[in-house]
């Protein structure tokens, strides 16, 4: 148990937890006032028993801020990245699927014209194709 009077390694650690949890204090071996005061703070934002002691509970409690926010943030930010790219494979399999569809259906389209032009038959003005829009327009050029 850490408490005011401690001096040492264990007293550096602590302070440093501390600062990771946000409380003003310069990381030395010397357990005074200021640390009292900032383990009482954190202690009571954390729900834990006032007591101004780094006993076993409060040590436990304090272990959540071994990793800064910046690295939390950063593994949050590649959890989102992971999730991000999935999202993607998951369109482009979606974007592949319609255009297989539109590809099909353009060839079916294509096919009944020429049959009923072999037919004889007037294609309506509905079942024709929309034309694409000319090469320069980003269209495909003639076939």
């Amino acid at each position: 148990m850490l408490r005011l009077g401690a001096k040492g390694a264990c007293v550096r650690e602590l302070r440093a937890l501390l600062v990771r949890a946000g409380e003003p204090v310069k990381v030395d071996g010397d357990f005074g006032q200021t640390t009292r005061d900032a383990v009482r703070a954190l202690q009571k934002r954390l729900g834990l028993a006032v007591d101004g002691v780094a006993g076993p509970e409060t040590m436990a409690a304090f272990t959540t801020f071994r990793t800064s926010p910046d690295e939390k943030l950063g593994a949050r930010m590649h959890d989102n990245i992971n999730e991000m790219r999935r999202e993607l494979r998951h369109q482009e399999h979606e974007i592949h699927y319609l255009r297989m569809v539109s590809d099909a259906y353009l060839r079916h389209i294509a096919a009944l014209e020429s049959l009923m032009r072999t037919a004889g038959i007037q294609i309506p003005a509905l079942v024709l194709p929309i034309q694409a829009p000319p090469p320069a327009l980003g269209g495909p050029g003639p076939a």
